[in-house]
């Protein structure tokens, strides 16, 4: 039997993406989700912790755009220097990806 494990999801839900990313057991390679401030910042919140504590705070980096064309750091970077940039930021739209492994 050949058992496939999803390595890229997107996820465009309008909103509920919490209570998908909460029902994960394992993480996922990369997963980007979009999100909205000021509305769904503490989803947006619950939904980086629940991936953080999937992958381990050692094994998980992020990126946004808020643009849908260039990233927001050159490189992916920590959970620390990502929640930062977030919560100064706040953009009004945002795309955010996670990356883990």
């Amino acid at each position: 039997m050949l058992r496939m494990f999803p390595v890229i999801v997107k996820l465009d839900i309008e909103g509920h993406e919490y209570p998908v990313i909460a029902s994960l057991k394992k993480s996922i390679p990369v997963i980007s989700f979009e999100t909205h401030f000021p509305s769904f910042y503490n989803e947006t919140q619950r939904c980086m912790f629940h991936l953080i504590r999937l992958a381990g705070r050692e094994h998980i980096l992020f990126n946004a755009t808020t643009d849908d064309c260039s990233l927001v750091f050159e490189q992916y970077t920590a959970t620390d220097r990502f929640s930062d940039w977030l919560f100064m930021e706040q953009p009004s739209y945002c795309t955010i990806f996670c990356k883990s492994g």
